[in-house]
């Protein structure tokens, strides 16, 4: 219940690679982590784009007016989470700035 407990990684700050919590398969670098919107870590990459995710495009999500996919593993097929379209627009200053996971 994140309402009650919150997100183990939010306020997580050291350096390093985020895993899958499945299979250990590197996802997400502390390099590319923003505090974001939402209750859980944001990123606006992934570490390695052949093969960290899959990515699916979702057609309705939420009312969202911009793109939104949902996250796998690309190794054990594990849900990550989703990805918008929206990361400049929800904060992140960064100049590579475009995605949020």
């Amino acid at each position: 219940d994140l309402v009650s407990w919150g997100e183990e990684f939010k306020n997580h700050w050291e350096d390093g690679i985020y895993k899958c919590a499945r299979c250990s398969n590197p996802l997400f670098s502390s390099k590319d982590k923003w505090d974001g919107p939402c209750v859980w870590p944001s990123f606006r990459k992934a570490i390695d784009d052949e093969r960290s995710l899959d990515l699916a495009t979702v057609t309705e999500y939420n009312n969202y007016t911009v793109t939104v996919q949902e996250a796998y593993c690309k190794r054990c097929d594990l849900f990550i989470g989703h990805s918008f379209e929206d990361g400049r627009a929800k904060g992140d200053a960064h100049p590579e700035a475009h995605w949020r996971f």
